[in-house]
């Protein structure tokens, strides 16, 4: 009857036949003609170029601004900035673990890398609680609008050869705003409640005589939500790139973004990283090239008035403008102003490259886990969070 000779035990011809024994599931390695393969290097360098869009560079540019302009609404009062506060730390924290790494000192970088990522945000609480609560989140919503805004435009013009206007980018944004915002608030919140849940579980069962030999005997679970806290922190940091793209991507709500981000995270880490070492190597060669060229252009203005003009307008450009009394201090402060704007600009592009790289890489990662193709994403012909046309025939 075509069946297989049954082996020595004992089967009937209904097992035989009707119900044969799946094949046994094995998980291929990653070999490195595999990831080779896999790379899409040809498609990552396109990221400068969307990175390039003097639209997607303003969008950047003015979220940066209204950044910094909630940043100093504490300055009204006499508080402490708490953005540039943790700005600072941050990057005092990042030199030492660069320094540690480079002397190959694995307890001073891990002793950095918890600062960063504990300390670093507790001290800033610290120092301006208030501030931090409700000016944090404000600028998470200006920052995952701006995000939404440059990967929406930025998908669309990758995957779909479609250049849409900065208002489309932008309406886009604000219609998925909660979506954009919730993405990158939710795993943050995860941690700090699992953070909070640990420091209750310590006061309630290690702070008081005889029940803390409970809580001794208890203390792995306290261990089990650090160890959740640390792989849901690691996630972020590697994946946190893609959340605001896979709700520009997909227009689909918060929950559904974070679980396809981290589940690429999960499933597709090398690849993830290195096409993250790819895009890094790129980013610092734009930048680079960038500063050269705005650096350039500063110096060249500075030397021609130097050299060329009187001391006067010399001075407008060297000295302090609280150094200046009238329209020459006016003048000054205006002319810094405008010098302050290439290291603007500059910023603006780095976060322009940074959004337009998640896109990229959540495309890439997508098509090599789910064999979606890259040219698959919601267009407004669409349900929201499908692929399903809007009105099908």
């Amino acid at each position: 009857m075509g069946c297989s000779t049954p082996d020595p035990r004992p089967q009937t011809l209904y097992t035989l036949c009707l119900m044969p024994e799946p094949p046994a599931i094995r998980l291929a390695p990653v070999t490195l003609k595999e990831l080779l393969a896999e790379l899409h290097a040809p498609r990552l360098l396109r990221v400068p170029i969307l990175a390039l869009r003097p639209s997607r560079i303003g969008i950047g540019a003015i979220a940066l601004l209204l950044i910094a302009l909630i940043d100093q609404i504490p300055a009204i009062f006499d508080a402490p900035a708490p953005l540039a506060a943790l700005i600072a730390r941050v990057g005092t924290e990042l030199s030492a673990m660069r320094e540690a790494l480079g002397s190959l000192d694995l307890p001073r970088a891990a002793a950095s890398a918890r600062a960063l990522l504990i300390d670093a945000p507790a001290d800033t609480f610290t120092l301006a609680p208030f501030a931090s609560l409700v000016l944090f989140p404000l600028m998470l919503v200006v920052w995952a609008i701006g995000a939404g805004a440059i990967s929406r435009s930025a998908a669309c013009e990758f995957a779909q050869r479609v250049h849409i206007s900065w208002p489309q980018s932008l309406a886009f944004s604000l219609s998925h705003a909660l979506s954009l915002a919730m993405a990158l608030i939710l795993p943050v919140a995860f941690v700090l409640a699992l953070v909070l849940l640990i420091a209750a579980g310590a006061w309630l069962l290690l702070s008081l005589p005889f029940l803390n030999v409970l809580g001794a005997i208890l203390f792995p679970l306290l261990l089990l939500l650090g160890f959740i806290a640390v792989l849901t922190l690691l996630g972020l940091a590697v994946g946190h790139w893609m959340l605001a793209p896979a709700v520009a991507c997909e227009a689909t709500d918060a929950i559904d973004a974070i679980q396809r981000v981290y589940h690429y995270v999960l499933h597709r880490l090398i690849h993830l990283l290195t096409h993250i070492a790819i895009l890094a190597i790129l980013a610092a060669i734009l930048l680079t090239i960038a500063s050269i060229v705005l650096g350039a252009m500063d110096d060249l203005v500075a030397g021609a008035i130097a050299r060329l003009a009187p001391d006067s307008a010399e001075a407008l450009l060297t000295q302090d403008p609280e150094t200046l009394t009238g329209p020459d201090a006016t003048a000054a402060r205006i002319i810094a102003t405008w010098r302050a704007v290439p290291a603007l600009l500059l910023s603006a592009l780095a976060v322009s490259f940074a959004h337009c790289a998640g896109s990229v890489l959540y495309l890439l990662i997508r098509d090599i886990n789910d064999h979606q193709a890259v040219e698959e994403i919601w267009m407004p012909t669409m349900i929201e969070g499908t692929q399903a046309p809007l009105n099908p025939e």
